[in-house]
């Protein structure tokens, strides 16, 4: 969920079922919880209600305190999987109580079940390298950690400091404002950039994923059909100046492409800058649309622009 846009959707593992155990011939310790799909009363047939009550009651059949849940990792997984997929369905306002309520509840679990869960949010929400990061929930979730008294102060603390930077730059915001030099030995700013619309590229000049972002908004007819009123610019934040300077021709003759030469953007922390591409959208007046985009992302809003 993104502002009332749902662009990065949970992939789905491919199951048949989740399967219960079976007598193996295991003594009873050993035999794996068994994680049971939502029964919806008969009684409730609208569509939205219906969505409404599995998000609400998902985990109503799990023991978080119940340490059996490890037995069957993949399991779980699968559960926590059909779980992210099913709330990003639901209107915003259900969703968020819906995941407070399940992380107050694995918090409360036993210590390896707890952390477990902990671990997994953090990796698919949070993890540059998950294709299925999503911050819009994440925040919900880093919300409910850093109000636990009872987690690790250290572990609060780094939380924390995700939250605070999770919540820079959100939709709706004007985005931070930073100086930069351009390849053709300009010196400007982002809010003095021009446009109806300003596309925000962070990138590094090694970074293979950032090549094939430039392909993919080079060759989508949607973006291209914006030609007109989309301003590129491309923003280094490294320090290195030299190869900066020599990988500038890989952008195509319209992107503007920068060096923030004053190191703001690192060191006063403006931009979360864990992973390249890093992707915004903003409107003329430097207000994020849309933040941590992939280039589908953005082609699927402007193509919904009204």
């Amino acid at each position: 969920m993104r502002t009332n846009y749902i662009y990065k959707s949970f992939l789905l593992l491919a199951f048949a079922g989740i399967v219960s155990c079976k007598n193996t011939g295991k003594a009873p310790e050993q035999v794996s919880t068994e994680l049971k799909m939502v029964n919806v009363p008969s009684v409730i047939s609208d569509p939205a209600q219906v969505n409404k009550y599995v998000a609400d009651h998902f985990w109503d059949g799990v023991n978080f305190g119940d340490s059996l849940l490890m037995q069957n990792t993949s399991a779980l997984n699968r559960h926590y999987s059909i779980y992210l997929d099913h709330i990003q369905q639901c209107p915003i306002d259900v969703a968020e109580q819906s995941v407070r309520k399940f992380t107050r509840l694995y918090l409360k679990g036993s210590k390896n079940v707890k952390d477990y869960l902990i671990n997994l949010t953090e990796k698919v929400l949070y993890d540059p390298n998950s294709q299925h990061r999503n911050e819009d929930i994440y925040i919900w979730v880093l919300e409910v950690f850093t109000a636990d008294e009872n987690m690790d102060e250290l572990m609060r603390e780094r939380y924390q400091n995700q939250l605070i930077m999770s919540l820079k730059n959100r939709p709706g915001e004007i985005a931070a404002d930073f100086s930069f030099l351009t390849s053709k030995g300009k010196q400007s700013r982002l809010h003095m950039t021009q446009g109806d619309y300003i596309l925000l590229f962070f990138y590094d000049p090694d970074c293979h994923s950032c090549e094939y972002a430039l392909d993919y908004i080079k060759e989508s007819s949607v973006i291209d059909s914006y030609s007109n009123k989309i301003t590129k610019l491309a923003v280094y934040t490294g320090e290195d100046a030299e190869k900066w300077l020599a990988t500038s021709g890989k952008f195509t003759p319209e992107w503007i492409v920068a060096f923030n030469n004053d190191f703001t953007i690192e060191k006063n922390r403006l931009y979360d800058r864990r992973a390249t591409p890093y992707i915004f959208l903003l409107d003329r007046n430097k207000r994020v649309l849309i933040k941590d985009a992939t280039p589908a992302d953005l082609e699927f809003y402007l193509n919904n622009i009204k």
